[in-house]
């Protein structure tokens, strides 16, 4: 699950797609970290023109 600031839920992962093999794939649960970082989800990161 991903929370906001206020512990609401705003995202829930089916771990199906971070899993490989017998386990989870660290490369799948970075990419999927990183994806909600607060960087990544930053408005101005999308702009037209920067």
């Amino acid at each position: 699950m991903v929370l906001d600031s206020s512990g609401k839920r705003i995202h829930t992962q089916n771990s199906v797609y971070l899993e490989e093999g017998n386990g989870h794939s660290a490369k799948n649960v970075l990419e999927f970290l990183e994806s909600w970082s607060p960087k990544a989800l930053n408005p101005e990161q999308y702009s037209i023109g920067k």
